[in-house]
Parts: C-alpha cells; structure tokens; sequence
C-alpha cells in the first residue's frame, strides 16, 4: 500500500504565547489519522501592551516577528506543505499582527 502522508503545520497568535503544532497526516485509511511531530510555544506576551498602553511594543513586535522567523526555519526544515495561523478576532493588536506577518512572509519567503 502506497503512504500518502502530508505534513501540516497550524500557528496561533494569542495575547499570551504563539504556538506552532506540526503534525503528520496519513491519508491511507478511511478517515486521516494525525499524528503530532512537534509542539512549540512562544510565551511572548502581546496582550501585555494592549492592555496596559493600547497598542503592541516595537520591542514586542520584534520578538513576535523573531519567533515567527524561527517558526518558519522549521516548517521548512520539518517540509511542511499546507500551513494555517489563527488569529483571534477579539485582538486589538490584530492590525500589528498581520502587518508583522506580512512582513516576515516577505523575509523569509
């Protein structure tokens, strides 16, 4: 029987950690079968700023952009071919987020 797996990888931007799950997906059976390869949780503390000052730290943004350079290191190393990030709609700092991601998709990519 031919193995038809595929490598996945969902981020998550919260206010108080990001976090990358990487998983394997063995597509040979009825139903897939997921199996975790690694976990990795960043406790970089966003919602610390928005909080307390309205908006996130230059000093936060660049750990944020930093981990999320690190994350994508691995999903190339770990071969990762479909990849989902999660961000909460309730964020304030949505807007600072998705503008550091945009521009770390630019570096990196």
């Amino acid at each position: 029987m031919k193995m038809n797996i595929e490598t996945l990888a969902a981020i998550d931007i919260g206010t108080n950690a990001i976090r990358m799950l990487i998983s394997n997906v063995d597509k040979t059976q009825r139903y897939p079968d997921f199996k975790k390869v690694t976990f990795i949780r960043v406790p970089i503390r966003l919602g610390e700023d928005v909080f307390a000052n309205g908006k996130v730290s230059r000093e936060k943004r660049e750990l944020l952009i930093a981990a999320m350079e690190g994350f994508a290191r691995l999903l190339q190393a770990y071969q990762v071919k479909i990849l989902r990030h999660v961000l909460p709609v309730q964020c304030v700092m949505l807007q600072t987020v998705l503008r550091s991601w945009k521009r770390l998709h630019k570096r990196v990519v």
